[in-house]
């Protein structure tokens, strides 16, 4: 959630120039909230970051002393609140062609189009793995800026630039889906934590482990294995419910008998379905109601 963050510092420097990051994001709100994986101390020092912005186009930052050593901004933005998102960030800054450095590819296809594209001198050392600095994830290295969602299955490859299609793969509808169980190797200070669960006790044998520097991790059963169904911020109407919880939990405040609909971000068009929801609290005049309607009624 957002008020909820990780850190880890490496006992040793780890290969700086060539690594891959991928991992798993669904985020409850459009607007707010930053999905933020970082090394070094935020921008006006040194370190790198990649995130979502509030725009929300997705941005990947790396910095030495204040002075910006790659910027790339994606042309396209992310928006979806009902699926889960894959990114995977793979370096490898040994590579003559520039745009070969820093490889970015969002559900299995390579993002090749930004709005700003400054890519690393050749062999340029970033900041990612380095033991003298604090790694992130969840928020900036001051515990801001937090995500507004869940985060899952996020690895970190030391020392190889892998493909999104070493994490996943298409079906046969076309949908990307994950890989629970990839073939890569970690290195030396690679990492595999938030394995379908909140254990940031990593998977990958290497014992980097993670701390909960903020909050409280908490295990949703929503993974990318296992999409839920919940509460759709994008359906939510002016004046109506707060969402909470990972969109989990609505609540609504005024006056009595007001129509107020929120839809789900799963709407069937056949078989067998069905839902668990709970009514907390209930003033003593309001009437509140859980069931079925058509999309016209919610408009």
């Amino acid at each position: 959630m957002a008020n909820t963050y990780l850190t880890k510092t490496f006992g040793s420097s780890s290969n700086r120039k060539t690594f891959t990051l991928s991992w798993w994001v669904k985020k409850s709100d459009i607007s707010s909230g930053l999905v933020q994986i970082r090394s070094g101390i935020p921008p006006g020092g040194s370190g790198n970051f990649f995130t979502i912005d509030g725009n929300p186009t997705i941005r990947l930052n790396g910095a030495d002393a204040s002075v910006d050593k790659f910027q790339l901004i994606t042309s396209q933005v992310f928006r979806d609140v009902s699926a889960w998102y894959h990114f995977v960030v793979a370096f490898d800054t040994t590579q003559a062609t520039a745009s070969n450095r820093i490889k970015f590819y969002v559900n299995g296809e390579q993002i090749t189009s930004f709005s700003l594209a400054n890519y690393p001198a050749q062999n340029y050392d970033t900041h990612w793995g380095n033991s003298s600095e604090t790694h992130t994830i969840g928020a900036n290295a001051e515990g801001n800026f937090g995500l507004n969602g869940y985060m899952s299955h996020i690895h970190y490859c030391d020392g190889t630039q892998y493909q999104a299609s070493d994490f996943g793969e298409f079906d046969a509808n076309g949908v990307w889906k994950i890989i629970v169980e990839p073939s890569v190797t970690y290195g030396t200070n690679g990492f595999f934590i938030l394995k379908n669960g909140n254990s940031v006790t990593d998977q990958s044998g290497n014992g980097n482990n993670f701390t909960v520097a903020s909050g409280t991790l908490t295990n949703t059963e929503d993974s990318p294995s296992n999409v839920f169904n919940v509460l759709n911020a994008v359906s939510n109407p002016p004046n109506g419910y707060t969402l909470s919880n990972g969109n989990t939990r609505a609540t609504q405040t005024g006056s009595s008998f007001q129509r107020f609909y929120i839809a789900n971000t799963i709407a069937p068009t056949s078989g067998k379905w069905y839902w668990e929801s709970k009514l907390i609290t209930s003033g003593g005049s309001d009437r509140t109601s859980i069931g079925i309607c058509s999309y016209d009624e919610n408009i």
